[in-house]
């Protein structure tokens, strides 16, 4: 009696569209609307109205519209994950 192989099946896990990653160096503008920013991995800087504020990995922190666009970038060595929430 014949073997019938099972099919390989491939599961692609998606990134959603609101995580984002910045490699170290790598600096990125926010929108100006309100949001919440919250660290998967890493640790964030961002810098609003002038204002600098570090976000570590599990932590969040709920960002208001200003004069500035917000700015985000990793600190340390390694990279940031982050997710926007509006």
């Amino acid at each position: 009696m014949a073997t019938l192989a099972r099919p390989v099946l491939t599961e692609y896990v998606r990134t959603p569209v609101n995580v984002r990653r910045l490699e170290i160096g790598d600096v990125a503008t926010l929108p100006r609307t309100d949001q919440v920013v919250r660290v998967i991995s890493g640790c964030a800087w961002i810098t609003l109205n002038r204002d600098d504020l570090v976000v570590q990995s599990g932590e969040r922190v709920t960002l208001y519209p200003g004069k500035y666009a917000p700015v985000i970038s990793a600190v340390g060595n390694s990279q940031l994950v982050y997710e926007i929430i509006t």
